[in-house]
């Protein structure tokens, strides 16, 4: 959680002990071979780690240096308070922007009523303050609702095609038909390629708003702790243990200096201890983050597509095109990488956990948790091996198996469909045969689309195999645009031969004056052509996103990673 002032603890982790850890973290990750079997000495099992039959100290006796005495993990349900998910993420995630230390006073007494009472939590958010707010913003909101965003895109495609068949837009653009028999000029409109991304990203930024079947009522720890009265937040910042019991879920929002944070590390010793079958879910916010800049981004590059399509007769704007493209995609690959990275860092840092480097600035505080440990762990050596050994095993399964679920790839294409389907309406419009429409549609909006969801794919499996950082910028570079070529060499194979199938010239268009065929069966073969290579393309897709392969794909990046230099 990394409460900062909400327990009052911005320096419970002493920024120079947090960049020394992350530090360590991808120094290890380029100098050691991540592929060797870590050995940290034998991890403790249940039994080494049992909680420890006497209670522990409560706050007045720690603060007099007392001994044991009340119970660190009861539930004090006086002060336990409960937000829901939905209201922290209206207003496009104010409440998640909030910088605790730059709050007035008044601003902080606003927040106490906003919580209400409550017996337990669906789910227990833990992160750092240290992180912006806005990206653990942006990765709940797709987390829990991406499927109204994928919704929401479906709207903005129906729109478009109703507006078309209503002749209700302007048709400003034009498209030289490519079909051998048919290349007429048809009017083109953007509006499919405009409406898709704006109808997702808004049904995104409304989903809040909607209501929702079942419990939603979450731990924020900036609502959930009063920040103004003293009795209160004290009750309440030491009274999480125990809060942590009633817990159903504790979904870690992961970032780098997460390990690095007394009060996060202190929250994983208390849930597992507390909640010994309770849910850990791992949420590394970077996912969430890859998936809205690739969304947008694809949307950018569609856009520069049918902007070429504007001036058929100008000879090099394929170039064009293709610069524009490398020069939106390659930063995606370089964050890309340098998001897989803290994956690796991520579990550096859980199998060469040291307390002593998780520093805390507020003297009671470190007591408070230490004592809380060796309570509960025997001893503070035993807690590191838990960490080491058992933790660190729970963990790495989730981590190492990282990947963007199928259903984020499906919501990132969708701009990329919109603009397919832009083209193939100006067929329509245009008067092309309706086989040749059918044709496009299966050949060129369907298939493109289904294969840019193996291509995203690609680049993230790339990326985790070559994430290790090059000892200079211009062979991290290379590495960068290495992955773009590859992936660019297998999307043009793909629009080749979708080309090919639907009865396009592979490499040329037809002239514009061409005579155009009245043939409503013009197309008939190339239907069939395009439904065999969307069978062909499906398949590569099913095989590809099996949780079993990509689950050894991203093992083996790991082996793959080996010893690599690091600036």
């Amino acid at each position: 959680m990394g409460l900062a002032s909400s327990c009052e603890c911005e320096s419970c982790a002493a920024p120079v002990a947090g960049s020394e850890i992350l530090g360590k973290a991808l120094s290890a990750f380029a100098d050691e071979d991540l592929s060797s079997d870590s050995s940290h000495g034998a991890s403790p099992d249940a039994s080494d780690v049992a909680m420890a039959t006497w209670p522990l100290p409560t706050v007045a006796q720690l603060r007099r240096g007392g001994g044991p005495g009340g119970d660190c993990l009861s539930v004090d349900t006086e002060v336990l308070r409960t937000v829901s998910l939905r209201s922290s993420l209206r207003q496009a995630g104010w409440l998640w922007r909030l910088q605790p230390r730059n709050l007035t006073h008044r601003q902080l007494e606003a927040l106490w009523p906003m919580a209400k009472p409550g017996t337990g939590y669906d789910m227990f958010l833990s992160h750092t303050w240290h992180t912006p707010g806005e990206r653990k913003f942006w990765s709940l909101l797709l987390a829990f609702n991406w499927h109204l965003g994928l919704l929401g895109c479906f709207v903005g495609v129906s729109v478009a095609l109703l507006l078309y068949a209503m002749d209700a837009v302007p048709m400003p653009l034009i498209y030289v038909a490519q079909f051998q028999g048919f290349g007429e000029v048809c009017p083109l409109g953007p509006w499919a390629l405009l409406l898709t991304p704006l109808c997702g990203a808004s049904a995104l930024l409304l989903s809040p708003y909607l209501p929702r079947r079942g419990s939603d009522n979450v731990f924020f720890d900036l609502a959930c702790i009063n920040q103004t009265n003293t009795e209160l937040k004290e009750k309440g910042i030491y009274g999480i243990a125990g809060w942590l019991s009633v817990t159903d879920e504790l979904r870690i929002l992961w970032s780098p200096p997460y390990l690095s944070r007394l009060w996060c590390v202190f929250e994983l010793a208390a849930y597992r201890m507390a909640n010994p079958s309770g849910r850990i879910t791992f949420q590394p916010i970077f996912v969430e983050t890859l998936v809205l800049s690739s969304f947008f981004g694809i949307a950018a590059i569609q856009g520069t597509y049918l902007a070429t399509l504007q001036f058929p007769s100008v000879q090099g704007l394929a170039g064009v095109q293709a610069v524009v493209c490398f020069g939106i995609i390659l930063p995606l690959v370089h964050i890309v990488r340098s998001y897989m990275r803290e994956k690796h860092a991520a579990v550096w840092q859980l199998e060469n956990f040291d307390l002593t480097m998780v520093d805390c600035d507020v003297d009671f505080d470190r007591r408070f948790v230490y004592g809380a440990i060796r309570k509960w762990y025997g001893s503070e050596e035993n807690f590191v091996g838990f960490v080491r050994g058992t933790l660190a095993q729970e963990l790495e399964k989730r981590i190492y198996v990282i990947q963007v679920p199928w259903v984020y790839h499906l919501l990132t294409v969708c701009p990329y469909l919109g603009g397919w389907v832009d083209l193939a309406c100006a067929l329509w419009k245009g008067g092309a045969p309706s086989s040749c429409v059918l044709s496009f549609g299966i050949g060129m909006c369907l298939t493109c689309a289904v294969w840019a969801t193996v291509s995203v794919e690609l680049v993230y499996i790339l990326s985790d195999f070559f994430a290790a950082r090059k000892k200079s910028r211009l062979a991290d570079f290379m590495v960068d645009l290495g992955i773009l070529v590859v992936v660019a060499l297998v999307v043009l194979m793909q629009t080749t031969a979708s080309r090919v199938a639907y009865g396009a010239a592979p490499f040329s268009t037809p002239q514009a004056d061409e005579s155009a065929s009245q043939d409503a069966f013009l197309c008939v073969n190339s239907i069939w052509a395009s439904t065999t290579l969307l069978a062909l393309v499906l398949a590569i897709a099913v095989l590809l996103f099996r949780p079993s392969l990509r689950q050894r794909l991203c093992r083996r990046a790991k082996h793959a990673s080996g010893p690599r230099p690091w600036e």
